[in-house]
């Protein structure tokens, strides 16, 4: 049965977790008992001939199709992933993972590299699925960077993100980089250096295991210490930008957040230690609800016990504003 919490339940840390470092790294790799039931693996193509993954439960289609996107270095398999998709199914959605461009099981199947502004990938996800399920709307969850995407994709103005959000009917998204380069600037401050380290060391390993496939892609040498160096020498000459510089300014979410309708959740901590805050600072349109807790460090908000069914408590925000918006 689905155990939905009965109020709007504010986010307080559990007591032995209130760092922000500590709230970041340990519900990543906490055992959270998650259910990995079967599920179909679906290929959609994308308009430059890239492929993505989808995992699809493999249960009875309902009209209830909930699309969850990963964040950087992230997987269809991530541990964030796997809850939120297990609670919602519990509440009678239908859950489509997504293996974002060279991620997880698509690793094989993309010859240019992913990025925070691959809205149009997003765009043939939801296409792809309202072919197959043509009286389906479609709910969106965006962790992190996919976050990013999510936002991009129901504010730009292009003929294919408008046709695809009108499959659309709610969205919550959790610490989205609205502003890239505020984000990538962050990551050069010496306290965010594990975290930026982190990143590039698996960004490398990434393009490490498509050359050893055969895809043939230059891998940057000397190799790059930052997420910034990284996206300058790499992801963005070969996505078609200038620079980072380009590359963050065209891909921030931030530049169409006017122009979101969708009502949509946004869950954000001041104590973030990958996403500043104070991107934040602004106005938002009357669809996008700011939920920005005290605590809960980058997708952590690992909580006390407060009236939610465990301590995932953004797991259970996902599941109500989903569920309220049906």
């Amino acid at each position: 049965m689905c155990s939905l919490p009965t109020v709007e339940t504010p986010f307080v840390p559990h007591p032995w977790l209130r760092n922000r470092h500590v709230q970041t790294i340990f519900p990543a790799y906490a055992w959270h008992g998650s259910p990995r039931p079967s599920s179909a693996r679906r290929i959609v193509q994308v308009s430059d001939g890239d492929q993505l993954v989808l995992h699809e439960d493999e249960t009875p289609v309902g009209d209830r199709i909930a699309v969850l996107l990963h964040g950087l270095n992230g997987s269809a398999q991530s541990p964030y992933m796997l809850r939120i998709a297990a609670k919602l199914r519990e509440c009678g959605f239908h859950v489509v993972r997504v293996d974002l461009r060279g991620h997880g099981n698509g690793m094989a199947l993309a010859r240019k590299p992913g990025h925070a502004g691959r809205s149009g990938d997003v765009a043939a996800v939801l296409q792809y699925l309202s072919d197959r399920y043509p009286k389906a709307k479609f709910d969106l969850v965006g962790i992190s960077l996919g976050g990013n995407l999510v936002l991009k994709l129901l504010g730009e103005p292009t003929d294919e993100s408008r046709a695809a959000r009108q499959l659309v009917r709610s969205a919550v998204v959790a610490c989205p980089p609205i502003d890239l380069v505020a984000s990538s600037k962050h990551m050069l401050q010496p306290q965010c250096r594990l975290y930026s380290r982190a990143f590039v060391k698996k960004l490398i390993y990434l393009l490490q295991q498509q050359s050893d496939q055969g895809e043939e892609i230059p891998l940057p040498s000397p190799l790059p210490r930052t997420v910034w160096d990284f996206d300058n020498r790499f992801t963005a000459p070969l996505s078609g930008f200038r620079d980072a510089m380009d590359y963050y300014l065209q891909s921030s979410a931030s530049r169409v957040l006017e122009h979101v309708s969708t009502p949509t959740l946004l869950l954000a901590s001041q104590d973030d230690p990958i996403v500043p805050a104070a991107m934040f600072q602004r106005d938002f349109p009357p669809s996008i609800s700011l939920c920005l807790s005290k605590h809960g460090g980058h997708v952590g908000f690992y909580a006390a016990r407060n009236g939610d069914p465990d301590r995932y408590w953004m797991d259970w925000r996902v599941v109500d504003w989903l569920s309220r918006n049906w």
